[in-house]
């Protein structure tokens, strides 16, 4: 059953296609992806940035490999290993904190305020029209 979300105002309706995890997703990297998915406004997520999250899913298995087996790597005191996965952990993280950034999924970005600025931009549509709220309202 594919899910929608509707978002109704005044004048319109708005409908938004949840993005779907494509096939070549593993199992973890498509849990990730519902994860994201589920827990982000869906016109925050348009088709245009399924390239982008399949990516950001990717890097976050990636990332929490790499961090088991730097653990394991500590717990045995292997030095040489310690420092190369350490290195491979740093890029994924910065991967993965470009990403974030890119398609919006910050606290910064997904916080209530930055939603209603957002959506109080766009509610002044004809300046004539003496039915609107007053500005700063």
């Amino acid at each position: 059953m594919e899910k929608l979300v509707e978002i109704v105002s005044e004048n319109s309706v708005e409908v938004y296609r949840r993005l779907r995890a494509p096939k070549e997703l593993g199992p973890e990297a498509r849990e990730e992806f519902s994860r994201v998915v589920s827990h982000t406004p869906a016109e925050l997520l348009p088709p245009g940035s399924l390239a982008a999250l399949v990516q950001y899913c990717r890097h976050v298995v990636m990332a929490r490999k790499i961090a088991e087996r730097l653990e394991e790597a500590i717990a045995v005191g292997n030095g040489e290993h310690i420092e190369i996965l350490a290195k491979a952990q740093a890029r994924e993280t910065k991967a993965i904190g470009y990403l974030m950034s890119a398609l919006r999924l910050t606290p910064q970005s997904l916080g209530p305020g930055m939603r209603a600025a957002a959506k109080r931009a766009v509610v002044i549509q004809n300046p004539w029209d003496t039915k609107q709220p007053a500005k700063g309202g």
